[in-house]
């Protein structure tokens, strides 16, 4: 149940209370269809109980959607590993469930449901300049027939869009063509869509798309206790996301520390 889930979160959340938070985290940037007439009026505090472990859920937010997000913030809470590469140290500190959980915590304060946009492409996203604490999910997040992994995945991606003090890592124009190393053409892994000339990539090493390379990537070398196929999936979905980050010194950085 979710409040079942938000006691173990939370336990595990302050069991990682000593150590120091990490650095201050989208699938589509253009504001949905949904909320392009509403956002001004939007509130920009975020709610009384952030303190929470799990985010607060605004009342439009589906039962099915927030058992699916207390079950992956669970699957979260239970990675274990011996290792972590550098770069990983740097942003989330180890492999460990209660640090993913703690920074994942610190950062989402809410989550609400965008029921106007049903369009192909957006999984989750922020309002930067409304409620930076705030992610905003579509019907695509329990809609997609997407590995648990790939959910956290963009969890942890719109997380690092929360950073206000790093500019919310804004993304960078995709080039037109986009192919990758082997000459295909990059498309979204879940919609197929073409990502050429959309501001989906990245150009520094630890953005959004970055630091979800670093985690997964962990996940997939490092994880004891996680599922093979969990692994796999871990090890698919950073190898594409990889793909976003256009700055061949950026990427090399990632490459340096995690693929060699």
């Amino acid at each position: 149940s979710i409040d079942g889930l938000r006691d173990s979160v939370l336990a595990a959340a302050l069991a990682a209370a000593c150590a120091a938070p990490a650095g201050a985290g989208d699938f589509a940037v253009e504001l949905p269809a949904g909320l392009r007439a509403g956002a001004a009026g939007l509130s920009g505090k975020a709610p009384a109980a952030a303190a929470a472990a799990l985010p607060v859920f605004d009342p439009g937010v589906s039962p099915a959607v927030k058992e699916q997000m207390a079950r992956d913030l669970d699957f979260v809470s239970s990675i274990r590993a011996a290792e972590a590469s550098r770069l990983h140290r740097e942003v989330f500190g180890p492999v460990a469930g209660p640090a993913y959980v703690r920074w994942f915590a610190s950062r989402v304060k809410a989550v609400g449901f965008d029921a106007g946009d049903d369009g192909p492409t957006t999984i989750a996203y922020v309002l930067t300049r409304k409620q930076p604490w705030k992610m905003w999910v579509t019907r695509n997040f329990v809609g997609y027939a997407m590995p648990q992994i790939a959910r956290v995945m963009f969890m942890f991606h719109e997380a690092r869009h929360t950073e206000t003090d790093r500019g919310n890592w804004h993304h960078a124009v995709c080039p037109d063509p986009f192919r990758d190393e082997g000459g295909r053409e990059v498309r979204g892994i879940l919609s197929g869509m073409p990502m050429a000339g959309k501001a989906v990539c990245d150009r520094v090493a630890l953005g959004s798309y970055g630091s979800s390379v670093v985690m997964l990537k962990n996940i997939s070398k490092f994880c004891s206790n996680c599922a093979g196929k969990a692994r796999f999936d871990a090890g698919l979905y950073a190898d594409d996301q990889l793909k976003r980050i256009i700055d061949d010194s950026a990427r090399r950085e990632i490459k340096d520390d995690l693929y060699r």
